[in-house]
């Protein structure tokens, strides 16, 4: 899936997603260590056709 079809914000910030293997969508962002809870929101871009996804995962990694 090209990374242009779905917008993603983490505790209200744009992140940006990129292509990855086996059409996986990739991202690095920074997530706030003092807060109790990160907010991950996963949308459609507007006109977008209506995709179907059959996993989604949030993977967490220091780097």
């Amino acid at each position: 899936m090209p990374p242009d079809v779905v917008w993603v914000t983490i505790n209200g910030r744009n992140v940006e997603m990129h292509s990855g293997e086996d059409h996986w969508l990739v991202s690095s962002a920074s997530l706030n260590d003092e807060a109790t809870k990160q907010v991950v929101v996963v949308g459609l871009t507007q006109g977008t056709k209506p995709v179907q996804w059959l996993d989604a995962m949030i993977r967490e990694s220091e780097q």
